[in-house]
């Protein structure tokens, strides 16, 4: 697959792993993934940022940091910042949902989560 990846790239890009760790539950996967699509759309289309910095340190933003380098004793203390910063992006995303469609059970927000009324 990476192999396919590299092979779609645009001359002058490539494909590179980025390993950091914001995600600091186990259960909000799809908030980061919606927070990891948005920041790479948001890169790409502002062309003052191409080549201004990584996209590795635009991934993580001015509000986030890598819970790797975070000393272990201030570790509970930025979990728990990128926790709320899940919690309202996905307040904000299940916002925008038109309510006279769709419903989330639970405090989750899944795609599988997400169910039609008409299927209640």
């Amino acid at each position: 697959m990476f192999t396919a990846f590299r092979a779609a790239a645009p001359d002058g890009w490539e494909l590179v792993s980025i390993a950091a760790e914001l995600q600091a539950d186990g259960y909000s996967c799809s908030d980061w993934s919606h927070y990891f699509r948005c920041r790479m759309l948001a890169y790409v289309a502002d062309s003052a940022q191409l080549g201004t910095r990584s996209f590795a340190m635009f991934l993580i933003g001015d509000d986030l940091c890598d819970l790797h380098s975070v000393p272990r004793v201030e570790r509970v203390q930025a979990g728990r910042k990128h926790r709320r910063f899940a919690q309202r992006r996905r307040d904000t995303v299940v916002t925008a949902l038109p309510r006279s469609t769709v419903t989330c059970r639970g405090d989750l927000l899944n795609p599988l989560d997400l169910v039609h009324r008409s299927r209640l």
